[in-house]
């Protein structure tokens, strides 16, 4: 098998893309100009140069569930991080070595090892917990985390108050539950239910105070509901 080299692979990557950069001849001032794979030419940025270049994926059908312009990017990061199914659960930690007589239990309710489907909300805790976001979130009616993005993410009106608020519970329930558990499973530090909930409602009111909508009744209804005037 051979490996290239630092600068071997440089020399590859600039005879691809570096030589696509070509002078423009007018009266203006001297410009650098990037070619894009397409073959427009663009004023340079590094934007433009890394968007040229980096590997391209399609949009997952999640994608607007956990990235909006509204979201907030420590919920969202480890919302990604469930969807990836990555966030390192105990089922997920089973291979690892466990010392004899070790026993692995869902900090939240004891009667299981936790797993990204126990944990969002299958748990006996969690559902509590997703009980009381539910009557703040319109239209989300699931208890799998999995069925909870579809509904989202099939909403007839993605750009409505109501789904933005679905959006921000739904990352927020899922932000909270996890640092709960990793507070219990670490530190010993417990809270009811009904207090993890008020975590999620204050986080996502404080957000609800920066996002500019359009005034009209329905709004100004939901600006009550809220308590934000």
């Amino acid at each position: 098998m051979s490996v290239k080299t630092g600068t071997t692979a440089f020399e590859d990557w600039r005879s691809s893309h570096i030589t696509t950069i070509v002078p423009v001849i007018s009266e203006k001032c001297d410009e650098l100009q990037w070619q894009h794979t397409e073959g427009i030419l663009h004023q340079f940025s590094v934007r433009q140069a890394y968007e040229a270049i980096r590997p391209a994926g399609s949009i997952v059908p999640w994608f607007e569930v956990v990235w909006h312009s509204n979201s907030i990017p420590r919920h969202s990061f480890l919302l990604w991080l469930l969807m990836k199914q990555k966030l390192k659960t105990q089922d997920n930690l089973k291979t690892w070595e466990i010392r004899q007589g070790q026993v692995l239990e869902c900090p939240l309710c004891f009667e299981c090892q936790d797993s990204h489907s126990h944990l969002f909300f299958g748990c006996r805790y969690s559902r509590v917990v997703w009980e009381y976001v539910k009557q703040y979130a319109h239209g989300l009616r699931s208890h799998d985390w999995s069925k909870v993005v579809d509904d989202i993410a099939g909403s007839n009106d993605k750009n409505s108050a109501n789904t933005l608020v679905a959006k921000l519970l739904f990352a927020a329930a899922v932000y909270f539950i996890w640092i709960e558990r990793n507070s219990r499973l670490f530190d010993s530090k417990k809270r009811s239910a009904k207090d993890l909930f008020g975590e999620i409602y204050a986080s996502v009111r404080l957000k609800l105070f920066s996002v500019r909508f359009k005034e009209t009744r329905n709004i100004k209804l939901f600006k009550i509901a809220w308590i934000l005037e």
